[in-house]
């Protein structure tokens, strides 16, 4: 992951909570070194801590992400499968490799039919070469108003977020250094 974000979520009833956000294997390195690494059962245990986990599964092209496609598989489908695959460019040169492998994803549930057209339309028809697969994951934690300001007056909210994002960060024994 490359940023993390601590912020409001100021809700309509007037409500709000402090939410951590990061998306981790958002590009193909990333994704690489994440899906490698991630422990699968571990993960799925932060669902049970009260963390959000989502697929953010995108395709993109010299850093501009370009297109996200609807993606139906369960969460654990979606960690597996991509654990599972070999992490790589899309390529024009090798067509026959690049229509198996979205229809593949079609199969699985990584994206639908009509995702299919959308893509053809940034990719096929357009003088792009190479398409980045880059199939991140969202991670979501929030602490709700009275147990934030229960935190923050005693001194302790930002060891508290510290502690979330090392709870998340140890299931791809990947600890970062806060």
């Amino acid at each position: 992951m490359k940023q993390i974000a601590v912020a409001p979520n100021i809700k309509n009833d007037g409500e709000w909570a402090i939410e951590l956000e990061f998306y981790a294997g958002d590009t193909m390195n990333q994704a690489r070194t994440f899906f490698n690494r991630v422990d699968v059962d571990e993960l799925l245990a932060l669902e049970h801590k009260g963390w959000r986990l989502e697929p953010n599964f995108h395709f993109a092209f010299q850093g501009t992400n370009l297109f996200y496609p609807t993606t139906r598989a369960g969460i654990r489908d979606y960690i597996e499968f991509w654990k599972a695959r070999k992490i790589k460019q899309l390529n024009k040169s090798n067509m026959d490799e690049y229509q198996s492998f979205i229809d593949e994803l079609i199969r699985q549930n990584m994206m639908t039919p009509d995702d299919k057209h959308k893509l053809a339309d940034l990719f096929d028809k357009t003088e792009r070469q190479t398409l980045n697969v880059c199939p991140g994951l969202y991670f979501g934690y929030q602490w709700p108003k009275t147990e934030a300001i229960k935190l923050d007056s005693a001194g302790q909210l930002t060891d508290a977020i510290k502690e979330k994002i090392q709870e998340a960060a140890r299931t791809w024994e990947n600890s970062p250094t806060c």
